[in-house]
C-alpha cells in the first residue's frame, strides 16, 4: 500500500562531467525532469509545503528540506553547499546523477512487477488529485506503464489497482474526503482473495464528526452521482468510466 507516486527514468546514453571543487559529479545526457514532464496541478496551494516563506511582505521561494538535504548529503556531499548558486543546467545534471548512482537502490520506476505479482503480492496505489508536491499525472503515467508491461488493464487489476482521490493534497488534506480502511482492504485482498472494488473516503468536521463520504473506484473508473439522495453520502454514487475510456 503506497501513497507516493513513482518516478519514471530513461536509459543512460552519454556521460558528462560537472566540476564542483575537487568533486566531479557525473551524469548521463540531460533529460527533462519529472516535474517538467507533468507540471503541477492547476490551482493547488503551494505555500509552506513547497518550503516557501513570507519575508518582508512578499513570498520567497526556498527548497523543502528533504529535497535540499538529498542534494547536499547524497549527491554533492557537502552540507555547506549553497543551493542559491545552482543553475538550471546543473540541476539537470544532478537529477541524472541521482538516477545513475541511486536508481538501482531506491528507484521506483520499473513497471515490471512480475516477481511481486508471482509471489502473491497485491498493490493499492492512491494519490490525491490536488497534490502540490508530486504531480498526479506521474502516478497515472507509471500505472499505465505497468498495464502495458503486465499484459493489459484487466491482468494488472488482478494484483495492482490505482485510486485517485479528488480534493485532497499530498497529505490527503483538503476540501475532499480522505480514503479510509486501506490496510483492511489490502489484508482482505491478500488473505481472502477479495479484490478491492472500492474504497470509502470520509470528511470530518472540526469536531471529528463525519459530514461527507464518497466512494473511490479503481482507475479509470470515477464516482458519478446517481441523481437522487444526498451528495454527502457514498451510497448515492456509482462507478462509471470517463468518456473516451468506455468499452
Amino acid at each position: 500500500m503506497v501513497s507516493l507516486t513513482i518516478q519514471a527514468g530513461v536509459p543512460m546514453t552519454r556521460r558528462h562531467s560537472l566540476e564542483r571543487g575537487s568533486k566531479k559529479a557525473r551524469s548521463p545526457k540531460p533529460m527533462r525532469t519529472w516535474s517538467a514532464r507533468f507540471g503541477t496541478v492547476p490551482a493547488v496551494m503551494m505555500g509552506g509545503s513547497y518550503g516557501m516563506a513570507w519575508r518582508a511582505a512578499r513570498l520567497t521561494g526556498k527548497p523543502i528540506d528533504v529535497a535540499l538535504e538529498y542534494l547536499q548529503y547524497f549527491l554533492i556531499q557537502n552540507p555547506r553547499w549553497d543551493w542559491t548558486s545552482l543553475a538550471n543546467g546543473e540541476y539537470e545534471l544532478l537529477f541524472n546523477q541521482s538516477i545513475e548512482e541511486f536508481g538501482a537502490v531506491i528507484g521506483s520506476d520499473n513497471p515490471d512487477l512480475s516477481r511481486f505479482r508471482d509471489r502473491g503480492g497485491k498493490l493499492i496505489l492512491y494519490h490525491g488529485l490536488w497534490d502540490q508536491l508530486i504531480p498526479v499525472q506521474g502516478t497515472i503515467d507509471y500505472y499505465q506503464q505497468v498495464q502495458q508491461k503486465m499484459g493489459g488493464a484487466r491482468r494488472t487489476m488482478q494484483f495492482a489497482r490505482l485510486f485517485l482521490v479528488p480534493g485532497v493534497d499530498h497529505g490527503f488534506i483538503g476540501a475532499g474526503p480522505s480514503p479510509t480502511g486501506l490496510m483492511d482492504a489490502l489484508v482482505s485482498w491478500v488473505e481472502d482473495a477479495k479484490a478491492t472494488e472500492r474504497l470509502i473516503a470520509e470528511l470530518p468536521d472540526d469536531n471529528g464528526k463525519i459530514i461527507r463520504t464518497r466512494p473511490l473506484f479503481p482507475y479509470p473508473q470515477v464516482a458519478v452521482y446517481k441523481g437522487t439522495g444526498s451528495t454527502d453520502e457514498a451510497a448515492n454514487f456509482i462507478s462509471r468510466a470517463p468518456i473516451g475510456k468506455r468499452q
